[in-house]
């Protein structure tokens, strides 16, 4: 069974901007690359570091502590040495609003 949230409005998420929010106690952040959306959680799995404050490079983004790349479709770190994958969440688009998929 699966929850779906709205999140946001297209229009608050850029390809320089993601957007952060709070769903159920999950920390979570939107990003826009190559005109696609991903959810993604905000904490990197190696210690506590936002990931809404990282880089984004094509599908990935990488943590701004310690340089680890997680894989913005599915949460899988694609660096090394590599750290734990994080959560990644479904998107779905309705309309001008971004919802997230939560499993309950």
């Amino acid at each position: 069974m699966t929850n779906w949230h709205r999140i946001c409005s297209l229009s608050e998420v850029s390809e320089d901007l993601p957007f952060v929010a709070e769903v159920e106690g999950e920390q979570m952040v939107v990003f826009k690359s190559g005109g696609e959306y991903f959810a993604l959680r905000d904490v990197c799995s190696h210690a506590f570091a936002r990931l809404s404050e990282g880089f984004v490079m094509g599908r990935a983004v990488e943590c701004p502590l310690h340089g680890a790349l997680f894989d913005l479709r599915t949460g899988k770190c694609i660096s090394n040495p590599p750290y734990d994958d994080i959560r990644a969440y479904a998107v779905r688009i309705a309309e001008n609003d971004i919802f997230v998929e939560i499993p309950l």
